[in-house]
Parts: C-alpha cells; structure tokens; sequence
C-alpha cells in the first residue's frame, strides 16, 4: 500500500534541505488532484512563509552571497512561472473548488494598517 496524500505532504515539507524541499514539494504538489491540492495548499503556505508562528523555510536569512544556490533555488520557486504559481494556476482552473480562510493575524502589521 503507497504512501496516503498526508504522508506524502509531510515528506516533502520535511526534506532536509532546501533544495531537495522544493524538489520534493514540486513532484508532490504537483501530482496531486485538485481536491488534495486545495485541503494541502494552506499548510503549504504556512511551511514556507511561516504564518503559524514558525519560522518558516528562513527565507529571511537566505541571501545570494551567504546560499547561492539556495538562493537560486528558492528564486525560481517563488517566481511567476515556479512551482508555487504553478500550483495557484492549478487551483485557479478550478474555481468552484477553491475557498481558503486567511486569518486576519497572519497579516503583516505593515499591510493591515488600514484596518480599524
């Protein structure tokens, strides 16, 4: 019997360096049905931009100089055309499928100035 989606999730999110989790996280995502891809995706999110409080895949400390290819990595992850966008393109072709809640504290204090 394979792997359930969870395990195949937690794996990827897991790999121990960066470049085989963005790796990892490409194939897996990337396999995944839409349904999967929604009830993972925010979890995802959460892993690399650290909303629930943890620090996230570092991506504050990552720099050209100090991890070039981290760095390179990452870069081409997060662009437009990486996996992440590649994700949210995937999510967006089915629109009856996705509906996330975003916690209103997980937004940056900078960006929620204008609330009240």
């Amino acid at each position: 019997m394979g792997e359930s989606v969870v395990e195949r999730v937690k794996r990827a999110l897991t790999s121990p360096t960066i470049q085989s989790r963005c790796a990892d996280v490409a194939s897996v995502f990337s396999s995944l049905p839409v349904e999967d891809l929604h009830t993972s995706f925010p979890g995802l999110l959460s892993n690399i931009f650290g909303f629930d409080g943890s620090q996230g895949w570092h991506l504050h400390i990552l720099t050209k100089d100090m991890h070039q290819n981290d760095y390179n990595t990452v870069r081409a992850f997060l662009s437009p055309r990486g996996t992440l966008f590649q994700l949210i393109a995937k999510l967006q072709a089915h629109p009856s499928v996705i509906s996330f809640d975003f916690p209103f504290s997980s937004i940056p204090v900078g960006a929620s100035a204008g609330e009240s």
